[in-house]
């Protein structure tokens, strides 16, 4: 039976210095034991706000969540390099509007890792998550993305040769966002071979200007 060693929290930096930029602290858990290791970075919202501490709290239990179940398909793995990896990534901090990317690898056995992504786009002056459609103040952008899309792939064809179907964004698409672009991105498998990883595409925000959500447009676009 394998046995871990405790948890330990360690603040690893604090991001968010300027104005209007976020104050985020990244936490990590580790363990490490009989050849079973995971390495969790949690962001953490350093505000006063009932809004932070439920992003806290919410985003830590699911951590906590990600990591037990980890633990317990490593309980019956017999090999003896059980990993878990989530690494964070700040995409965006600015005019109080935070992308997040969260990419995790876990390894208990098979021929590949499993590779997933939890993004969060926070709207820390209304206190909220955005949603995909949030970015938006007119139905049209989809028609508009998918148009840009379908030029892209007549102008960069190798960007998208491996695709088994071409992609179609809908108002449930996953994104973050960057100081220059929309990034929208589809998981492995969903567009292509596992070994392709995510499938993005980056949408400047000049072919999009004219849809965008005001509340939005001139606190990310400098």
């Amino acid at each position: 039976m394998k046995k871990y060693i405790f948890l330990v929290l360690i603040t690893l930096f604090l991001c968010g210095c300027s104005k209007n930029s976020a104050k985020i602290e990244m936490n990590s858990k580790t363990y490490e034991q009989d050849g079973c290791k995971a390495a969790l970075q949690i962001p953490e919202l350093c505000a006063h706000s009932d809004f932070a501490d439920r992003f806290n709290s919410d985003y830590t239990a699911f951590c906590d969540n990600m990591l037990n179940g980890f633990l317990a398909e490593a309980e019956k793995s017999s090999i003896k390099n059980d990993s878990l990896t989530l690494d964070q990534k700040i995409t965006l901090n600015r005019g109080d509007i935070v992308s997040i990317v969260g990419e995790c690898h876990s390894y208990t056995g098979g021929v590949h890792d499993n590779l997933s992504r939890i993004v969060k786009n926070i709207d820390i002056k209304n206190e909220r998550l955005i949603a995909f459609d949030d970015l938006f103040c007119d139905d049209g952008y989809i028609t508009r993305i998918n148009s840009y899309i379908e030029v892209l792939s007549e102008q960069k064809p190798e960007k998208f040769s491996e695709l088994w179907k071409k992609p179609i964004v809908t108002k449930e698409q996953k994104f973050y966002l960057t100081p220059e672009s929309l990034v929208i991105f589809f998981d492995p498998y969903e567009l292509s071979y596992y070994a392709k990883g995510f499938v993005e595409i980056e949408i400047p925000y000049d072919e999009i200007t004219s849809f965008l959500n005001p509340e939005y447009s001139g606190r990310i676009i400098k």
